[in-house]
């Protein structure tokens, strides 16, 4: 988290942003949910989390007292995935569950289902955008 501080303090002092977005991946979901969904200055950010981890309790609680606007990712398949994933939906964070995809967002043995789960993730961050 400092180095993710350090990065933040250098691009917001030059820049005077009007819309701020984080995205993160697995493990990177963690401080954007357990740290920069809390501070207040982050407050308006819109939020990109491609399979969190669910399964750990802390993530999922502060993610029900998040009031954000984003959307979160992830497959059946995948090994953090739980099915109260649906209960995280609201009017600002949408759930996109992926049928049969794992972690990595692939549909095992079927390259086409793997670039249809990519071309339905790209079409969803385009509509929260």
């Amino acid at each position: 988290m400092q180095d993710i501080d350090l990065v933040l303090q250098d691009v917001l002092s030059h820049n005077n942003y009007k819309n701020i977005i984080f995205a993160g991946k697995s493990m990177g979901t963690i401080p954007l949910i357990q740290r920069i969904m809390k501070d207040e200055a982050y407050k308006d950010a819109v939020m990109l989390l491609l399979t969190p981890l669910l399964i750990r309790s802390e993530l999922f609680e502060s993610l029900l007292e998040s009031t954000h606007k984003g959307l979160i990712v992830i497959g059946t398949r995948d090994h953090y995935y739980n099915e109260s994933v649906y209960g995280l939906k609201t009017k600002k964070m949408h759930i996109e569950v992926i049928e049969n995809a794992d972690h990595s967002l692939d549909v095992f043995y079927s390259p086409s289902d793997s670039l249809k789960t990519l071309q339905t993730v790209m079409s969803r961050i385009e509509m929260l955008l």
